[in-house]
């Protein structure tokens, strides 16, 4: 399943429902929100259960957007900007030599006070850090070796045309749009959520009905 077969389904549905034929720029955009819509979607569920990999079902869902292990450069000041499509942090850990120490995500107001104990202060045994709007400030301000597995927001997808010279009319160009990068499950929740822009209610039932027809006059 590709972009192509987001498009055509939407399109029949909102013929058939509504007489509403969105062209390909209005559907690039419904596109780009819906999957972004989806991902918080799943990400605001897991959260109210206490962490994003509470569901399986919802952890397999969004292993596509785990990334393990990017390595994250401080500055002088103990400071490290975030991934550029950083969305939630997962795990910080500091790696030192063959050892391994987590990184305690603490306040602002928590650091201050670990930062003041004479006992508790943090070390490179015992890193902390500080997640703010803008950068993680790390301590102590001279840790290495840190790495953080992250999720990460979906790559933005693309529905993009050519022109065919023999039909004369613009045609999908698969080589050249950036495909989702869900899995064939949520291709119709997807779909259910464009289709809530333009105000059609359809059910899940009926579209995935629609799409098992169109795969068995394909096949």
């Amino acid at each position: 399943m590709n972009l192509e077969d987001i498009k055509n389904t939407v399109f029949l549905l909102g013929m058939r429902y509504s007489n509403i034929r969105i062209s390909p720029e209005q559907f690039n955009h419904y596109l780009k929100q819906a999957n972004i819509e989806l991902f918080k979607q799943l990400y605001g569920f897991v959260k109210e259960q206490s962490g994003w990999e509470v569901s399986n079902q919802v952890k397999d869902s969004l292993r596509h957007f785990k990334t393990a292990d990017t390595s994250l450069s401080l500055d002088v000041n103990g400071r490290a900007s975030y991934p550029a499509d950083y969305f939630h942090q997962d795990d910080l850990k500091s790696v030192v030599g063959s050892n391994v120490y987590k990184v305690t995500v603490v306040s602002s107001n928590k650091s201050s006070e670990i930062r003041a104990d004479s006992i508790y202060f943090p070390t490179s045994t015992y890193p902390i850090c500080e997640l703010n709007d803008t950068y993680i400030q790390f301590y102590p301000v001279d840790l290495t070796g840190v790495y953080m597995t992250y999720l990460r927001y979906p790559t933005e997808p693309e529905y993009v045309t050519e022109y065919d010279t023999n039909k004369g009319i613009n045609v999908y160009d698969s080589n050249n749009s950036t495909e989702l990068e869900w899995g064939d499950e949520h291709y119709i929740d997807i779909i259910r959520i464009i289709l809530g822009y333009m105000d059609i209610a359809v059910g899940t039932g009926e579209i995935a009905q629609l799409m098992d027809i169109k795969q068995d006059k394909e096949s």
